[in-house]
């Protein structure tokens, strides 16, 4: 059935990537014509992507296996279908934020990259957690994490002075 349908196992994978991705952009998409501000259709889009790691637990090893296997068309087509309309939606939503006097400026493409990341290592990473004597993901675990990202999200956009921060220094090779 997988050869007569989708040609090879490679083919379906790729299909249930695109399906997954393509209901992450429908997400972002009735979440734009939401009436809320920034800050809050921001709230809950970084809930729902942790969220949706818990939904499709499989996701992040089907996408980094994609990534890595199907070479430059495959990381072209995963761009074309999930990361490129998701990062046009943040460079919207961050420029509506700014204009609101409730962001300040943020680069999309990294916003992307930011976002992202916070949501998939905690669930990428989970057998860390066990070092920390915590075996298992629950409801509390995860509204705790949520409430975490969010708040490191939005007070990351903030509009406003930025703390000053001193630069590290460099060491000098010996």
């Amino acid at each position: 059935m997988v050869k007569y349908c989708f040609g090879s196992k490679d083919a379906l994978i790729t299909a249930l990537v695109e399906r997954i991705a393509a209901s992450f952009v429908d997400e972002i998409e009735k979440l734009d014509r939401r009436d809320a501000s920034p800050s809050e259709k921001l709230h809950i889009h970084v809930a729902e992507i942790v969220r949706n790691y818990v939904r499709y637990p499989y996701i992040n090893r089907l996408l980094s296996s994609q990534l890595q296997e199907s070479g430059t068309q495959g990381a072209a087509g995963l761009s074309r279908i999930f990361a490129l309309p998701a990062r046009e939606w943040y460079g919207r939503l961050l420029a509506q934020g700014r204009k609101s006097g409730e962001f300040r400026a943020v680069d999309p493409t990294l916003f992307f990259f930011t976002v992202i990341g916070l949501a998939e290592f905690f669930f990428t990473a989970t057998p860390l957690l066990r070092g920390f004597g915590i075996q298992e993901i629950d409801q509390s675990l995860l509204d705790r994490y949520i409430a975490h990202v969010t708040e490191i999200v939005l007070r990351g956009v903030q509009a406003g002075p930025a703390p000053q921060v001193a630069a590290p220094r460099r060491r000098r090779a010996q």
